[in-house]
């Protein structure tokens, strides 16, 4: 057990922090619970105004493309398939993946309109990619580096495991959604 006086320190160190007020527990929680759902106006004055910047370095890049739907295609699809897919699920773009799920590129939905052949023909390769247990400080800092606003995130084995956008980062973060909850 730690006391602190310090919310920084307590986020870095902390499994569960217990905030006092007037010698009671006014909430307990895990950190990024914590800056996710202050319980009063007195926790999240505590935890600071910048609270959902601070959740970027405790939350995972897997943490949110779990909540995105995993739509991919292989290098053979036809186009025009890629085209339906993409039409169907209201996307600019879809990925390409070799049979072992890794990505190897993305296919832009204006390009695979009307076009014939298949996916390997219109493949264009990624400019970054991300991993899933990078924190979201990480993979912003990646996407403003690359200028791009969105990647593929893979697994421990290199398999596509979903994308992340600055859209889909921003939606996590205002959510209210945490990585865990924890029980009292």
């Amino acid at each position: 057990m730690l006391v602190s006086h310090d919310i920084d320190e307590a986020l870095k160190l902390g499994d569960r922090i217990a905030v006092f007020g007037q010698g009671r527990i006014v909430q307990c929680a895990s950190p990024d619970e914590l800056l996710a759902s202050p319980a009063n106006e007195f926790v999240g004055s505590f935890v600071g105004q910048d609270r959902t910047l601070k959740r970027l370095l405790l939350v995972q890049a897997g943490d949110v493309t779990d909540q995105q739907p995993t739509i991919t295609v292989k290098r053979s699809t036809p186009l025009a398939e890629a085209f339906a897919i993409m039409d169907d699920n209201d996307m600019r773009s879809i990925t390409v993946v070799d049979n072992d799920g890794k990505p190897l590129g993305f296919v832009k939905r204006r390009e695979a309109r009307n076009a014939s052949g298949n996916c390997e023909e219109k493949l264009h390769t990624f400019v970054v990619t991300g991993k899933a247990e990078e924190n979201l400080r990480v993979v912003l800092s990646k996407l403003y580096e690359h200028n791009t606003v969105w990647m593929p995130i893979v697994d421990e084995e290199g398999r596509y495991s979903g994308e992340i956008s600055q859209d889909y980062i921003a939606d996590y973060l205002s959510s209210g959604r945490t990585r865990r909850r924890l029980s009292n």
